[in-house]
């Protein structure tokens, strides 16, 4: 048993199987039902059964990744200004839902208002607001010093930093966004990021 377990560290750590791109299709089999709202950011309730689906459907601003806990994803990276007030996100170029949209900030601004899950009371109450610089630029500004934002922001915490696609939502509604939700995915995915 020992030895099978060395050997195992060896072979994850001689950074084989990390080189090659992803390939193929995943299959994820779960021994649970699936709630039609964990398929949607905006109401997931935070468990770890819905966070599974929120990781299959969607990607977020920000994840703990193995490179670090705030590694950024669909953004490309972000600043906090000094007093904690205002954070900005960098979004990545080339983005594109399942539907052929391309992600903009206007898609950040529209996941971040409609978010009305766990802790929407107490994040909105905190915010200014949220704007769209520039098509990949997102600002959001709070009332007061908010230092601990990004805690709130990653998932494991809350869903308001996963995001959605506004046109898609705006045309299908919520009911038929639950129904057949769209991803965001990369075009130019030399770094995918996926957990």
């Amino acid at each position: 048993m020992i030895l099978l377990s060395i050997l195992g560290v060896l072979l994850l750590s001689s950074g084989r199987f990390s080189e090659a791109a992803p390939q193929g299709v995943l299959k994820q089999a779960i021994h649970w039902g699936i709630s039609a709202d964990w398929l949607d950011p905006a109401s997931t309730g935070y468990t770890g059964a819905a966070q599974l689906a929120m990781y299959l459907f969607h990607d977020a601003l920000l994840k703990p990744m193995p490179g670090g806990t705030y590694t950024p994803c669909l953004a490309e990276s972000y600043e906090i200004s000094p007093d904690a007030r205002v954070y900005e996100f960098k979004l990545r170029r080339g983005v594109k839902f399942h539907n052929g949209d391309t992600l903009t900030a206007e898609d950040v601004v529209f996941s971040f208002q409609r978010y009305k899950a766990g802790l929407a009371k107490f994040i909105h109450g905190k915010t200014e607001k949220v704007e769209a610089v520039n098509p990949y630029l997102v600002r959001i500004h709070f009332k007061e010093p908010f230092p601990d934002f990004l805690d709130y922001f990653l998932p494991g915490t809350t869903t308001i930093g996963w995001v959605v696609p506004k046109k898609y939502i705006e045309k299908v509604g919520d009911a038929g966004f639950k129904r057949a939700p769209l991803d965001a995915v990369r075009i130019n995915s030399s770094n995918l990021c996926r957990a």
